[in-house]
């Protein structure tokens, strides 16, 4: 028998997530384990990165480029050019420090570039992730 174990204990994030691997347990099951834990990452990954930077310029800018219904290939197209626009990574920029190191400028950078694509891409209601999944444990099973 096999088992993955995630474990976070730090002063605002307890979390103990376990899944005991027997002979029965299918890859539908492993996966949907492995969902659940992404979506643990994804939020802290969220919550951490917020208590490093001021994101409302990002915030801001999603807001403007998400107004309206998102039915037509045009109007997908325009939030996707939106993303890897030059006013993006304005709005990336404002978020980071100047006495940041150049290393530390790109990773956050590649962070905030994540973060504003994830953010946006969810709330024209792609899915991006498995934040949405209706994932529930039943008698010790993961459904």
């Amino acid at each position: 028998m096999s088992e993955i174990i995630f474990t976070a204990n730090t002063d605002d994030w307890k979390a103990v997530k376990k899944l005991k691997i027997e002979d029965n347990v299918q890859g539908i099951d492993i996966a949907t384990f492995l969902a659940s834990v992404s979506i643990s990452f994804d939020t802290k990954i969220e919550d951490y990165l917020k208590k490093s930077v001021n994101a409302k310029p990002i915030d801001e800018y999603i807001d403007s480029i998400t107004k309206g219904t998102f039915k037509t290939e045009e109007d997908i197209s325009k939030v996707l050019k939106a993303i890897n626009s030059t006013a993006a990574n304005k709005a990336i920029s404002a978020c980071i420090k100047e006495e940041l190191t150049p290393k530390e400028k790109d990773l956050l950078k590649a962070m905030l570039k994540t973060y504003l694509t994830r953010k946006t891409l969810l709330k024209i209601n792609f899915c991006v992730d498995y934040t949405n999944l209706p994932l529930k444990i039943n008698k010790g099973k993961w459904i």
